[in-house]
């Protein structure tokens, strides 16, 4: 939060100073958190958080808006630089010169958008299987032919910069459909590995065996914005990447990974 204040605080102040001084207007857009970036093990993906405001610069990176479409360009900015559009946005003439350099910035930044994304979900070991040598989900936390997700469920969504619905050009309902159907009902493990990790949780009371999966994937394309009386609903395509079980919330003790897609 103190990072994104600070950005937005010196992109209003830079607006100020551009305004009187005639100068050419130029905004920051780096203002993710690092701290929500995944990196790969080699350093060359970043999986991002998925929220609104991230996905709000992917449609960008997969060219679903007109950089020339002045709403698209102008609902990114009350997005991304709120008190800049409350400031100056009744200005006609000031504001045609912000918007000129946050469409400047969306042209040449759009390649660096988020596209690939983390999900993390709860679920349960079941018994260990001695002959199979691995750990079973229990049922409920199984996943069998899983083809969608949700991106941006019912209560992912909140009101923005004095907006109280969304729009077409950024959905507050997005699902993620994976490409392949996703089925996941356990991992192989030692007797070893499987024993420690036992003691461990009987050690810590995790009675009901709790960990947790990561799933990493990358957005590999979309259908059209399905547009309601007070919902806009999307969904994008995603391929699965790689498959994560943690037995920590934090996701410091990696116990299986499987790369699915490289």
């Amino acid at each position: 939060m103190q990072k994104t204040f600070h950005i937005v605080m010196a992109v209003i102040l830079l607006a100020c100073t551009a305004l009187l001084s005639g100068e050419a207007l130029s905004l920051s857009n780096s203002h993710i958190d690092d701290t929500e970036v995944i990196k790969s093990e080699d350093g060359t993906k970043s999986y991002y958080n998925v929220d609104f405001d991230n996905l709000s610069k992917s449609y960008w990176f997969m060219s679903m808006h007109d950089v020339n479409d002045n709403d698209a360009v102008d609902e990114f900015a009350r997005i991304h630089y709120c008190q800049a559009y409350e400031n100056y946005f009744r200005d006609d003439f000031q504001w045609q010169r912000i918007r000129h350099s946050i469409r400047e910035e969306i042209q040449q930044e759009r390649g660096s958008y988020p596209f690939r994304y983390y999900s993390i979900s709860p679920i349960y070991l079941d018994r260990y299987d001695f002959d199979s040598k691995k750990f079973t989900l229990t049922a409920n936390s199984s996943l069998v032919n899983v083809n969608t997700i949700d991106g941006l469920g019912p209560n992912d969504w909140d009101q923005y910069c004095g907006r109280d619905r969304s729009t077409k050009y950024y959905p507050n309902r997005v699902y993620i459909k994976f490409e392949d159907a996703i089925n996941f009902e356990g991992f192989p493990i030692t007797e070893r590995n499987a024993n420690d990790l036992i003691m461990r949780m009987n050690e810590e009371g995790n009675k009901n065996r709790l960990m947790f999966l990561e799933m990493r994937f990358r957005i590999s394309g979309y259908t059209p914005v399905i547009e309601r009386a007070t919902t806009n609903i999307l969904t994008l395509r995603a391929r699965l990447e790689e498959l994560r079980i943690y037995e920590d919330v934090d996701r410091n003790q990696l116990i299986y990974k499987e790369i699915m897609d490289k």
